[in-house]
Parts: C-alpha cells; structure tokens; sequence
C-alpha cells in the first residue's frame, strides 16, 4: 500500500482463538495480520469474474441503464413482488 493511498478503519470483534490462528498464519507467511487480512478479503471479494448478467448491469448502472425509482422500501419490496 502505498503512502498517498487513502484508508479507513473497519474495527471487528471476533474471537480470540482466531485472532491467534490469524496472526500465526500471518507470522508464518511473514506478513502482518493487517496485510494477511486484506489479501483474503480481495482474493474472497475480487478473485471471480462477474458472471455475464452481473457484469452487463455493472455496465448498464455505470452509464445510469436501466436504472430504476422507488419511493421508499415498501414500494420496491412491492415492485419486486416480496
């Protein structure tokens, strides 16, 4: 990560036994926790392709596409027949 690179802070509670677990694999990987952290959740988050109807409406939104309006949560709970 790079010095001009901006961040924010996400504190989580999670349990002991795996913050030790965490921070062993990290130790053995040579890596901090915090980097060891954010390489799993990239490779989670941003290891797969989107799939083809997702990647077309990333597109479509981009160029505002197919957008649609609601007036509040009931009217699209209602629209999407939940």
């Amino acid at each position: 990560m790079s010095a001009n690179t901006e961040t924010k802070r996400i504190t989580l509670d999670i349990p002991s036994d795996l913050h030790r677990k965490l921070k062993a694999i990290a130790a053995l990987l040579g890596v901090t926790l915090k980097d060891y952290i954010i390489g799993c959740v990239e490779k989670k988050t941003f290891s797969n392709e989107p799939k083809e109807p997702l990647r077309k409406a990333m597109e479509d939104s981009s160029r505002e596409k197919g957008l649609s309006e609601y007036k509040d949560i009931e009217d699209l709970i209602k629209k999407l027949d939940l």
